[in-house]
């Protein structure tokens, strides 16, 4: 999706999501930092769970991958 699209599309996510739950599956730091609740996910497992601000806290795998991107 290019970086148009993709604005679009978040866009129109978070107008509609007004009292309901949505679940987004990216690989995008940048929108999972906007999420209420992440789940985040190695080879398979969930690894961390939390908020963005909760995970960077810890300094674990969430928090690596972060300043990585």
């Amino acid at each position: 999706m290019d970086v148009k699209r993709e604005a679009e599309f978040f866009k129109f996510i978070e107008a509609s999501r007004q009292g309901k739950t949505t679940i987004v599956i990216t690989h995008s730091v940048r929108h999972a930092s906007k999420a209420q609740r992440i789940l985040f996910f190695e080879d398979g497992h969930l690894i961390e769970d939390g908020s963005h601000e909760e995970l960077m806290k810890k300094e674990g795998s969430y928090w690596q991958f972060y300043i990585t991107k």
